[in-house]
């Protein structure tokens, strides 16, 4: 695996060359994706969700995710002392994934698309330029899981693509504790399905 070159995210209000910065992993992914560019007093006053029109479907999608990730814990805990219990409810929660990945046939207004992602920051193709030091709002997603994340950044990198188009490059701004848990568990869950497939697993 390589070490991303795109920087920890880092505030609008301090963008001070060096500070803050570590290296992360970085995995090819494909997510439903969409971004706007932005001012910084936007950022202020606004969450980068309240810039993004979601079905409501979607919202349910991410709501379920949530639910399912803070309840693994007590599921486990609970396996500990009775087995039978922790089996019934995983089966009850397979149910609900199943039930969600239906509704999640509905069809999406964001595309599919083809990126590098880590826990700082994501790369992509785009047919125009953008100006480094752009802020933007990203949406991205996943229906088969139900998994979204609203974040801001700012463009760090923008070359010219071969054959044609533009290889940008955004570091993530102000993650809060909670959507950074959801970048890492997204990285990680990619780094593990491309390790399986290395060893003939999937």
């Amino acid at each position: 695996m390589t070490e991303s070159p795109l920087p920890k995210s880092q505030s609008s209000k301090s963008d001070t060359p060096g500070r803050d910065r570590r290296c992360h992993y970085r995995v090819d992914d494909q997510l439903h994706f969409d971004f706007k560019l932005v001012e910084p007093k936007t950022m202020r006053n606004h969450l980068a969700s309240e810039l993004f029109t979601q079905q409501r479907e979607q919202q349910l999608l991410a709501e379920l995710s949530k639910l399912d990730d803070e309840g693994q814990n007590l599921l486990r805990e609970i396996a500990k002392e009775h087995r039978a219990v922790a089996i019934y409810l995983g089966l009850l929660n397979r149910k609900t994934q199943l039930l969600s990945q239906h509704l999640c046939q509905t069809q999406s207004a964001q595309q599919m698309v083809k990126l590098n992602l880590s826990e700082g920051g994501l790369a992509f193709n785009h047919d125009s330029g953008l100006n480094v030091g752009d802020y933007v709002a990203v949406s991205l997603g996943i229906s088969e899981d139900g998994w979204q994340l609203h974040l801001y950044g700012r463009v760090v990198r923008c070359l010219a693509a071969v054959p044609k188009g533009h290889q940008v490059a955004i570091a993530f701004c102000d993650i809060d504790d909670e959507q950074q848990k959801q970048l890492t568990r997204r990285v990680f869950k990619k780094q593990m399905q491309s390790h399986r497939r290395k060893q003939g697993l999937e």
